[in-house]
């Protein structure tokens, strides 16, 4: 039986310009120029992913999130590896970087000004937070 590849894509419909914006944490962030009306989106999700991938739009489907700015993408005949590299996926993504716990790096990306963590910043970067 061929291989699948599978990735969990986040979509915004209505964008300037369509584009695949790239990876946070694992799920590939893409932007697609039309509204999300009568499955627009969706297709033009399907094309610009088969390009990249250098695939035949019938081998991609939307298996989860159809309806939804979350999706579960399926690649039919296309091991992980060869998925990945493709896309530009890194092996270890900054998002899931060891030696921070979660929280604090979301809130430095959310709130770069927070004050109580300024010298934690500063112990583990060795540099002041935001130069």
């Amino acid at each position: 039986m061929p291989e699948s590849f599978k990735l969990s894509v986040h979509v915004q419909p209505g964008a300037r310009q369509s584009a695949i914006v790239g990876w946070v944490d694992d799920v590939l962030r893409v932007r697609v120029a039309v509204p999300p009306v009568e499955g627009k989106a969706n297709e033009l999700l399907i094309g610009l992913l088969a390009d990249a991938l250098g695939a035949p739009k019938s081998r991609v489907h939307i298996q989860r999130g159809g309806k939804g700015r979350r999706k579960l993408v399926g690649v039919e005949r296309l091991t992980l590896d060869k998925g990945y590299r493709l896309l530009n996926k890194p092996s270890s993504s900054p998002g899931n970087a060891p030696g921070l716990p979660k929280d604090f790096r979301n809130s430095r990306l959310k709130n770069p000004k927070n004050d109580n963590d300024d010298e934690h910043w500063a112990e583990v970067h060795g540099t002041e937070p935001w130069q």
